[in-house]
């Protein structure tokens, strides 16, 4: 085996363990171990026609050329999450009809009145009993509400051990609007093209 055919394995090699390791378990842990270890011993075996400094070189930068990729990706993410988060307003959101039913379904109402498209919202609930807190649970709706429009929407909630009652007013329970995801409206249009010749 040649040099570049040497440096293209341990390039493939490397990306199955980059894979590997994002998965974030021991299984896939153990399993990028044994690629790097018959990486490691089938290099170590003769090639003649293979320059090994140069192969060490290339998977080297490699791995760097792998880790700005990941670096750069990861901060993109992390831009466009901070930028939806804050896109839509707690007070842009009106709620109506809240409803919690005692099988551990939240039943409501939403209306967008932002310039934004609500792709999905967080709500709190908190239980009393007697004016004291005794449970919290969240519930996480992905809804889709364009500017301006209302949409309905359930979402499950933990309810088990908790006396509540059929809606918003009843004081053993009370919800809070705790995040918001969005995304910028998109606009379209058609047009007509007319010339003279």
């Amino acid at each position: 085996m040649n040099t570049v055919q040497l440096s293209v394995l341990w390039c493939a090699g490397l990306l199955i363990v980059g894979i590997l390791l994002y998965q974030g378990s021991y299984i896939h842990l153990i399993g990028a171990i044994i690629v790097l270890t018959s990486l490691g011993i089938y290099t170590l075996q003769p090639h003649l026609a293979a320059r090994k400094r140069t192969v060490f070189l290339s998977s080297a930068a490699f791995v760097v050329l792998m880790a700005l990729g990941w670096y750069g990706w990861h901060s993109l993410q992390n831009y466009y999450e901070n930028r939806s988060s804050t896109l839509i307003a707690f007070e842009q959101l009106e709620f109506t009809n809240m409803k919690l039913i005692k099988l551990g379904l939240l039943d409501g109402r939403v209306r967008n009145n932002s310039k934004h498209v609500l792709t999905s919202f967080t709500l709190e609930i908190n239980f009393f009993e007697e004016k004291e807190r005794i449970r919290t649970s969240t519930a996480m709706v992905i809804l889709r509400v364009p500017p301006g429009e209302v949409r309905d929407f359930s979402a499950a909630v933990d309810t088990s051990q908790s006396s509540i009652g059929t809606d918003a007013k009843d004081p053993k329970w009370r919800y809070e609007l705790i995040a918001t995801q969005g995304e910028i409206l998109r606009k379209t249009g058609t047009g007509n093209f007319s010339g003279e010749k």
